[in-house]
């Protein structure tokens, strides 16, 4: 089958929809129009209209939303061709080499994606607004030809004659989890029809990406595309988080990732080689497959857009599999010194402090890298080291609690050996005997004033049993760790000076419509916003997480705040939908449900996770 027909084909699936919800609907007055003959006899006629309009105004409502396309909203900040002329020039130059339309803005993001977003109707049917998105870390690692190859590739699924199934594709994906049941068995069997259509555009977008680069630096950005993700994941999760829930922030949020691509390039390379996992309904050929093909030069006839095949003999780029750093031009290797894409960016580094002051930041306190890390652990000890101390006064009836007091409880079997270890390093720290090192090579460590490694592990196990717990307490008063000293405990004053993190939006809460505003100590929930107003949802979280201080916020009428260090017992009890059940405890109850129309601003389910985990663990 042609490439042209199967494009055909899936351009009249798509139309398919709009004929699948005729349908319904006219078996919905049908079937009403029979059901009130039978019960209202020669009265039919006054029972039918209003039943059959009621009835098929309720189940045009389900299908109209389910079809409907909600506009993209992308993060980031936008790249005006006075900013960025080079990087303008290039992506119009790409365009117009695929046949296709170039986008009406580019916006830089803080990840390592790069995608073309269309706000489209009729499910892609009708075209609309074009968004690049680039991801301002991918440029920093990337070269300009590797980049140029990314930028062929997402443009080059918009060239004729594939441009409208594709961006179907897209637009069923986005309105899947919306489509009520009645529709959803159509788009899986579109979906099921057009992977083949998809596939084999994305082995021409390959192509035309090798046409419009090189092959090697085609091949060199496929390789370095999964890579860049999980590195960009992983950087963020482990680096910034931790001290980004607690109200701090890097103050080079995107040279720190540099550095650290840098000092793991070993571990990189090293993912190259990896596979990823299978998913059912990915359309792109493993990694492997698609480099196999553009080395050996199958299908080379001609790209997208392209009015030449690229030089099957030249060699991809020697480099590609140890890390970014080399330049592939026209397809040639290039003696010359690689070319950051940055270099199409007029002020790249005006344009990081601009993006992260926009997406990172808000309102959060810089700080450099060393002191962010140690900013970070220390916040996070004492997050863990509260949820021990409040149980220790639980357990003596009192109003607060020390470590010579939490040492008596420990000592019964109360807590575990993680929960006394998390308390000793941040007794060792407020005692002044601890700090932090950090490393792009390594997790941040504790180390003592010799600079070794501090271990408190086994302290913490003798601190466990009565017969011991005494050794323990020699131990600590050896370390120049007073026993009877008292780390700080972080008053219990509700939302006030908590920091917001992520939301949650449309999710069900103990049987009710919700939005959860999930802060760095606890959580807020909000009632939700009706059905009919959805179009307020997200502009909704967005304010709250930006504009509205969480004690504010949460002291409103209807609001719940609840602390992360009330959870006695929290449990997963489903993934699908994703249900946590939930314990305080004063003995009460709340269970989080995923809805059907659940959405996220922000690490929502992530940050949800993070702040069960102790309490599923104990």
């Amino acid at each position: 089958m042609t490439a042209t027909l199967r494009a055909a084909l899936s351009v009249v699936l798509l139309a398919g929809f709009y004929l699948v919800a005729m349908v319904q609907l006219a078996l919905v007055a049908v079937l009403l129009f029979w059901a009130s003959v039978l019960i209202a006899g020669h009265d039919a006629v006054k029972l039918a209209l209003p039943l059959i309009t009621l009835g098929v105004g309720v189940a045009a409502l389900a299908l109209g939303r389910g079809l409907a396309s909600r506009r993209s909203r992308p993060a980031g900040i936008p790249v005006a061709p006075e900013r960025a002329p080079e990087l303008w020039a290039v992506v119009r130059e790409i365009a117009e080499r695929a046949g296709t339309r170039p986008p009406d803005r580019i916006r830089l993001l803080p990840d390592t994606t790069v995608r073309v977003i269309e706000d489209v109707r009729l499910l892609g049917l009708r075209r609309g607004v074009r968004t690049l998105a680039v991801g301002l870390p991918l440029l920093q690692i990337m070269t300009v030809d590797r980049a140029r190859a990314m930028l062929a590739h997402e443009l080059g699924h918009f060239s004729p004659p594939g441009g409208v199934a594709y961006r179907g594709r897209l637009a069923v994906t986005a309105a899947l989890p919306r489509m009520p049941f009645t529709l959803r068995w159509y788009a899986y069997l579109y979906l099921a029809f057009d992977a083949g259509t998809t596939r084999a555009q994305e082995a021409a977008a390959d192509r035309f990406a090798a046409t419009v680069a090189g092959p090697g630096a085609a091949v060199a950005a496929l390789q370095d595309r999964p890579v860049l993700e999980a590195a960009w994941s992983f950087f963020f999760r482990r680096y910034v988080r931790p001290g980004w829930e607690h109200g701090y922030v890097p103050d080079d949020l995107f040279g720190g990732f540099a550095d650290f691509v840098h000092a793991r390039a070993a571990e990189l390379d090293d993912l190259r080689t990896q596979a990823p996992a299978a998913d059912r309904w990915d359309t792109h050929p493993p990694v492997a497959e698609r480099v196999a093909a553009l080395l050996t030069g199958a299908g080379h006839g001609s790209g997208p857009g392209s009015s030449s095949a690229p030089d099957s003999t030249s060699a991809p780029d020697s480099t590609s599999a140890a890390g970014p750093g080399s330049s592939v031009r026209g397809g040639r290797e290039s003696d010359e010194a690689p070319l950051p894409a940055t270099a199409l960016i007029t002020d790249p580094g005006g344009a990081a402090r601009a993006l992260q002051d926009a997406t990172v930041a808000e309102g959060r306190r810089p700080l450099a890298w060393p002191e962010f890390i140690a900013a970070a652990g220390t916040a996070t000890l004492r997050r863990e080291a509260d949820q021990v101390l409040r149980e220790t006064a639980r357990t003596l009836g009192r109003d607060d609690a020390g470590l010579s007091e939490t040492l008596d409880v420990a000592a019964t079997g109360r807590f575990t050996r993680a929960q006394v270890e998390s308390l000793l390093l941040l007794a060792a720290i407020h005692a002044g005997m601890a700090g932090w090192r950090h490393s792009w090579s390594a997790p941040p460590r504790l180390i003592g004033r010799d600079g070794s490694p501090l271990r408190l592990g086994e302290i913490a196990t003798l601190a466990l049993s009565q017969a011991t717990v005494d050794e323990a307490r020699k131990h600590l008063a050896e370390l120049g760790i007073d026993a009877g000293s008292t780390p700080p405990l972080t008053p219990r004053s509700g939302a006030a000076g908590a920091g917001a993190v992520a939301g949650l939006m449309n999710v069900i809460v103990d049987g009710e419509r919700s939005d959860l505003v999930l802060l760095n100590t606890g959580l807020i929930v909000v009632p939700g916003v009706p059905r009919l107003r959805q179009r307020e949802v997200r502009p909704r979280m967005h304010a709250m997480l930006t504009s509205i201080p969480p004690e504010q916020l949460a002291a409103e009428p209807g609001h719940r705040f609840v602390a992360y260090a009330d959870f006695a017992t929290a449990r997963l009890t489903r993934r699908v939908p994703k249900t946590y059940e939930i314990t305080l405890f004063d003995d009460t109850t709340l269970k989080i449900r995923a809805g059907t129309d659940t959405e996220e601003l922000g690490p929502g389910w992530p940050t949800l996770a993070d702040a069960t985990l102790s309490s599923r663990s104990a």
